[in-house]
C-alpha cells in the first residue's frame, strides 16, 4: 500500500522545537520564514548610479487586437489566481474579453494604479535542498492574477524592447533572455577556462551565492534604477505601486497563513519580477577587471593566473563585489560561497581569498549551473552525478510502470531518465572510453526495461535499440553539439564565434563550402573536447546539402538521414 501524498512534510518549529503537522501551522510558519528575509531598507540616502542617465523609453498603446493575442496563448491548465478567474475562460473568451480588459489595463496604466487582487499572491512553497523539516529550504512562488500577468507581458514587451535598444543589460548576464540558457553560459565559460589552460595559465574561480537573492531586493533603490535606464512616468508609476502594495499569503492543502505586506523582493512567478531582478543587479560588474558571469543571481568570477600579482587583482575584484552588495544591500550568503582552482601545474599558486573578512573555502570540485566543474576540468565527476542520477530515476520507473505497456515504459525513459543523462551535453564531451560506456550502460539498461528483455547474447542489445529507434547517447550528443552550432552560426543564441575560427581556405574541390571553418589549434585534451574545438571538427564533415538547411527544424532532419 502506498504512502498518502502530502505537499509539503512536518516542519519544525525552531522557536519552541515542537513539530507541526497540520496544514494551516505550516502555512503560518513558512509564511513567518518568508518574512523575515525581507530587507529593512534604509531610503534616506539612495546611492548614486555610477554611469550618466540613459534617454527616456519610448511611449507605447495597449491595444485590443495585443491583448487579444496574449490571451489565446494562455496555457488553460495554469493555476488560478487570487480572483479565482481561470486562464481557460480568459482563453476561449479573448475576442469578447479583450475589448474590457483594454479600458482596464489603459485607465491602470494612466493613474498608476492595481485593483487590489492583482497585488495579492497566493505563495506556493517549493522544496529546494537540504532538510524538508525546515522551513528555510523552501522557496516562495508567487501565484498572482493571470489578468495582471497579461498587463505585465505588455510592459515586459517594452521595457526590454528599450533594454535592448540602448544595449543595457550587460554581456556578462545570460538569465531570462532572448537566446541566452544556462547552456550558453556554460559554453562561453568552459571555452574560456579550457583556452586558459591550453596557454599555460591557471584559472582562479570564485563561485559566488547571494542570500535569498530575489526576496531582498530593496524596492527604493531599484525604482531609482528603473528610472537611471529611462523608465518613463507612467510605466515607473505602475511599477511603483505593483511593488510597494503588495501582500501575499501562503497556501497548503486549502489552509491559509496571514495575509502580510510585501517588504522587499521581486515575486517569483510573475512575469515582471524576472527582469526588475536583471535591471537590479545589472551594475554589479562596473569597474570589475576579471571575468563576470551571471545567470540571474548565480555568480561566477575568474580570471587567469599567471604571476601572484593576478591572485591579488582577483581578490581586489570580489572587494569590488562585496562594495556593491553593501551599497545596495543584498547580502552574499559567504558560507555557500567557494573558491576553485583550475590548473595543470604541479606548484600552482594558492591564495586564500575572502569575502567579507571570512575566508572562502577551497574545495576540488564544484557545480555551477547544474555541470560540475573540477581541478583539472576533468568530466569524471560529473559523469559519474549524471549517471547516478539516471539509474535511480530509472530505477523508480521500474518499480512504479513495470506491469505497463512498452509505449509507456518509453516515454517514461525519454521524459524521466534522459534528460539527466543530457544535460548541456553541448558543454562536456566525454573523449575516453570508459565514461562513453558507462553512459550508455544507463539506455542499455533502459532498453532491456522497455523491452521487457534480460537475453545478454551478442547482437540482442543491438536489434533492441535499432526496434525502439533509439541513437546512441554519443550519437544524440555530437547532433546535439551541432545543432548548437548551427545556433551559433545563424545567429540564433548569444554566443560569439571565437575570434580564431577562421572559415575554410577556398579551394575548388568536391567536398569544398563556405560554411566550413579551419580546426582551431589545440595544445591540450582540456581545450580539444570543448564545445568550439570538437564540433568544428565534426561539422566539417557534414555535407553541403545538410549545411545549407534554411532553418533549424530541416538541419535535423538532415542530421538524421546523414547519421
Amino acid at each position: 500500500m502506498k504512502r498518502e501524498h502530502i505537499s509539503i512534510a512536518s516542519l519544525k518549529d525552531v522557536t519552541t522545537g515542537e513539530e507541526v503537522t497540520h496544514a494551516e501551522g505550516k502555512a503560518q510558519l513558512l509564511s513567518n520564514q518568508f518574512e523575515t528575509v525581507f530587507t529593512n531598507e534604509n531610503s534616506d540616502a539612495l546611492p548614486d548610479m555610477p554611469s550618466k542617465q540613459y534617454p527616456p523609453m519610448a511611449n507605447f498603446t495597449i491595444t485590443t487586437q495585443g491583448i487579444e493575442n496574449l490571451l489565446k496563448k494562455l496555457n488553460p491548465k495554469k493555476a488560478n489566481g487570487p480572483d479565482l478567474i481561470p486562464s481557460r475562460v480568459l482563453k476561449e473568451c479573448a475576442p469578447q474579453i479583450a475589448p474590457y480588459l483594454t479600458i482596464i489595463f489603459n485607465q491602470s496604466l494612466s493613474e498608476q494604479q492595481l485593483p487590489r487582487d492583482w497585488l495579492t499572491a497566493n505563495i506556493c512553497p517549493v522544496f529546494k535542498k537540504g532538510a524538508r523539516s525546515t522551513a528555510s529550504n523552501y522557496r516562495p512562488i508567487s501565484l498572482t492574477c493571470v489578468i495582471c500577468k497579461t498587463m505585465e507581458h505588455i510592459l515586459y514587451h517594452h521595457i526590454m524592447a528599450h533594454l535592448e535598444q540602448l544595449n543595457i543589460l550587460k554581456d556578462y548576464q545570460h538569465g531570462f533572455q532572448k537566446g541566452r540558457s544556462c547552456e550558453t553560459q556554460l559554453i562561453i565559460t568552459v571555452d574560456e577556462i579550457a583556452k586558459s589552460l591550453d596557454n599555460r595559465s591557471q584559472v582562479d574561480l570564485l563561485i559566488l551565492d547571494f542570500s535569498k537573492a530575489f526576496d531582498t531586493v530593496p524596492h527604493a533603490r531599484l525604482l531609482k534604477k528603473l528610472e537611471h535606464y529611462g523608465i518613463n512616468e507612467l510605466v515607473l508609476g505602475w511599477i511603483r505601486s505593483w511593488l510597494l502594495n503588495r501582500s501575499q499569503r501562503v497556501i497548503i492543502d486549502g489552509a491559509s497563513s496571514n495575509e502580510v505586506s510585501v517588504r522587499s523582493g521581486v515575486p517569483q512567478g510573475t512575469v515582471l519580477g524576472p527582469l526588475m531582478f536583471l535591471i537590479y543587479i545589472n551594475d554589479i560588474g562596473e569597474h570589475i577587471t576579471s571575468n563576470l558571469r551571471l545567470f540571474a543571481d548565480d555568480s561566477l568570477l575568474y580570471c587567469a593566473i599567471d604571476i601572484p600579482q593576478d591572485c591579488l587583482a582577483l581578490q581586489e575584484d570580489l572587494d569590488k563585489l562585496s562594495q556593491w552588495s553593501y551599497k545596495w544591500q543584498m547580502s552574499f550568503n559567504v558560507s555557500k560561497c567557494k573558491s576553485l582552482s583550475i590548473t595543470r601545474k604541479r606548484n600552482p599558486y594558492l591564495h586564500q581569498y575572502t569575502l567579507n573578512g571570512q575566508e572562502l573555502e577551497s574545495v576540488k570540485s564544484h557545480p555551477y549551473l547544474g555541470v560540475e566543474l573540477t581541478q583539472s576540468l576533468s568530466w569524471n565527476n560529473h559523469i559519474n552525478n549524471i549517471t547516478t542520477k539516471g539509474n535511480r530515476s530509472l530505477g523508480f520507473i521500474k518499480r512504479n510502470l513495470k506491469r505497463c505497456p512498452e509505449k509507456i515504459k518509453d516515454q517514461a525513459y525519454k521524459s524521466l531518465v534522459r534528460p539527466h543523462v543530457e544535460y548541456a551535453s553541448s558543454v562536456w564531451f566525454p573523449h575516453q572510453k570508459y565514461q562513453v560506456d558507462k553512459l550508455e550502460k544507463v539506455q542499455r539498461k533502459a532498453a532491456r526495461f522497455v523491452k521487457n528483455c534480460w537475453i545478454r547474447e551478442e547482437g540482442v542489445m543491438t536489434n533492441m535499440l535499432s526496434d525502439l529507434k533509439w541513437d546512441s547517447l554519443q550519437t544524440r550528443r555530437e547532433k546535439a553539439r551541432l545543432v548548437m552550432f548551427y545556433r551559433v552560426t545563424h545567429g540564433l543564441v548569444d554566443i560569439p564565434l571565437p575570434k580564431d575560427l577562421l572559415p575554410m581556405p577556398c579551394k575548388i574541390t568536391r567536398n569544398f563550402h563556405p560554411k566550413k571553418y579551419r580546426p582551431l589549434a589545440c595544445n591540450t585534451n582540456y581545450y580539444m573536447g570543448t564545445f568550439f574545438p570538437s564540433t568544428v571538427n565534426i561539422w566539417n564533415t557534414l555535407p553541403a546539402a545538410t549545411l545549407d538547411q534554411p532553418n533549424i527544424a530541416k538541419f535535423k532532419d538532415e542530421l538524421d538521414h546523414f547519421y
